[in-house]
């Protein structure tokens, strides 16, 4: 029920705040006293389409704010559980006017589209007047009052169920039909692309492989040579591992003076070992390194060629194993589709819902529904 009433700035109205207990409540005067501006307030609450001319002359804003106990109106808990507001019982609606702006409403705080909110309208309350908000004009309304007194409200669930699951089954035959009309050239095309990605014989990973190949193989007389610079200049006479050795013997040295370079005598070391440890680790690098102008030139010829099969399917070239996939789970969908098609028609002819002209005429009751 309504409990509460406020109007700010609203058309003559300049402030009112109403309260309403359960029961009857009356509200009476002259003609021009205000009485149908509290309708036009309640209608704004209710979702009511509005126009800034509504707002008091002189002022830029306009609010409307109403009160609801809805813990006998089991719609409209449901109604704003469905949009996670918290409501405890009660329902604050806030309808805001702006001479400038389009109107907002809020919902218990929260913001809720206008066009959202003749939904909760409805369910909150009925303005007997003009036509305006009777929910028994509406014919939903009134077959929800009729399976209520006949204790049908099980079966209408039921039907509800079953017309929705026809209605889904139907248009997914209807997709599939229309699908069909161009399923012949789709395959052909879908076939066609899958044999030309096949014949690549395309493997995971295998176009960064590729690159990292052809980088060595064209810079493979400069790296052979630049590693043996590198090992002249670790290894030769006065190179990094003889200095590096000296200056162990020296810190040695100095080690017994003073124990606090110890630890300085332990990174020298380490580092002495692993220049030991790099020299022939670079000069079997420089030894196996080799150039190869026959194998430059295949990878060379892989790599253009799954160059053009990527500008052809208009993907990165290392994502065309994947879009051979794709092509392969399209065409099983088209091959499968017949064999859907005849199943979805055998569901729909034997589904318990029997329809004349469009319009459900008879529901067959069946245990197994």
């Amino acid at each position: 029920m309504l409990t509460a009433l406020t109007i700010g700035n609203l058309a003559i109205v300049d402030s009112v705040d109403l309260e309403l207990d359960a029961g009857m409540t009356a509200l009476t005067g002259e003609t021009g006293a205000g009485k149908s501006i509290l309708i036009d307030a309640i209608g704004l609450v209710l979702g009511d389409r509005t126009d800034n001319r509504m707002i008091r002359s002189g002022c830029d804003r306009a609010e409307v704010s109403a009160t609801f106990g809805i813990g006998a109106l089991p719609d409209a808990c449901a109604w704003l559980d469905a949009r996670e507001i918290a409501h405890d019982g009660e329902c604050i609606v806030r309808r805001v006017l702006v001479r400038d702006g389009r109107s907002r409403a809020f919902v218990n705080g929260s913001a809720v589209p206008i066009t959202e909110l003749s939904g909760l309208g409805e369910r909150l309350l009925d303005i007997h007047g003009q036509h305006a908000h009777q929910s028994l004009t509406r014919r939903s309304y009134q077959r929800d009052l009729l399976d209520a007194y006949g204790g049908h409200r099980e079966a209408a669930t039921e039907v509800a169920r079953a017309h929705r699951a026809l209605r889904e089954t139907r248009e997914r035959l209807d997709a599939l039909r229309q699908a069909a009309d161009t399923q012949a050239a789709r395959t052909d095309l879908l076939r066609f692309q899958i044999n030309e990605l096949e014949e690549a014989h395309l493997a995971p990973g295998e176009w960064q492989e590729l690159e990292a190949e052809h980088r060595r193989l064209s810079n493979a007389e400069a790296l052979g040579g630049r590693c043996i610079s590198a090992i002249d200049a670790l290894a030769e006479d006065s190179g990094a591992e003889e200095q590096l050795y000296n200056a162990v013997r020296i810190v040695e040295a100095l080690t017994a003076l003073d124990p606090a370079l110890d630890e300085s005598l332990k990174l020298l070391n380490s580092a002495l070992i692993e220049i030991q440890e790099a020299i022939p680790n670079l000069r079997h690098y420089a030894e196996t390194i080799t150039v190869d102008p026959e194998r430059l030139a295949a990878v060379d010829e892989r790599m253009t060629r799954i160059h053009q099969l990527a500008r052809k399917f208009r993907v990165e070239p290392d994502a065309l194993p994947e879009r051979l996939d794709a092509l392969r789970d399209e065409l099983d969908t088209l091959d499968n589709a017949d064999a859907e098609i005849a199943a979805l028609e055998q569901q729909s002819e034997t589904h318990p819902i029997v329809y004349d002209d469009g319009r459900i005429v008879a529901m067959v009751c069946r245990r197994d529904l």
